[in-house]
């Protein structure tokens, strides 16, 4: 969502309700900057089983498109991107929150996100259990493992740590 904010992209993995037409699945959309959603594609699943993880890969590709992998497995719905263009926002990166307003947060847990500048996938793979590491396409990285404070630190060598805030607490389970 876009409310509040001017020159925003939007590229977010929602669960939609039963208002939506594909209720229960997850949906990897992108928004342009004027917030009119452009591409959307949606897991083959629409029900989860509760207190269970699973591995959320979504990858935009400038040759392929977008595409959605869960726990490994590409999702059938994907989505060429044509001539369009990401651009460049100076608005802050959210995760686990709703836009720049900082509200609908994720009432879940949320483990290693990685933004890289290459499509680490096309094809289905086997996610890896051990904590994630940072490479030469790493843009960020956030383990969360903090286990304490306000701040999530980033492991690449960007240094884009970011706040902790609306509630958020750590828990360092082990996810495998």
């Amino acid at each position: 969502n876009t409310s509040g904010c001017s020159e925003c992209h939007e590229i977010a993995l929602l669960i939609e309700g039963t208002a939506w037409s594909d209720p229960g699945h997850l949906q990897f959309g992108w928004k342009d900057a004027t917030g009119t959603l452009r591409y959307n594609i949606i897991s083959n699943q629409n029900t989860w089983i509760a207190n269970q993880w699973y591995h959320v890969a979504a990858v935009i590709d400038p040759v392929s498109g977008m595409s959605l992998f869960i726990n490994g497995i590409k999702q059938a719905s994907t989505e060429p991107l044509g001539t369009d263009s990401f651009g460049t926002v100076s608005n802050p990166t959210v995760i686990g929150a709703w836009g720049d307003n900082y509200d609908r947060n994720f009432n879940g847990k949320i483990e290693d996100v990685r933004l890289s500048d290459i499509a680490r996938y096309n094809t289905n793979f086997t996610p890896q259990c051990s904590q994630l590491s940072t490479d030469g396409n790493t843009l960020g990285l956030w383990n969360f493992n903090e286990a304490s404070g306000t701040i999530a630190y980033d492991s690449s060598a960007n240094g884009y740590n970011g706040n902790i805030s609306g509630g958020a607490i750590y828990d360092l389970e082990q996810i495998c």
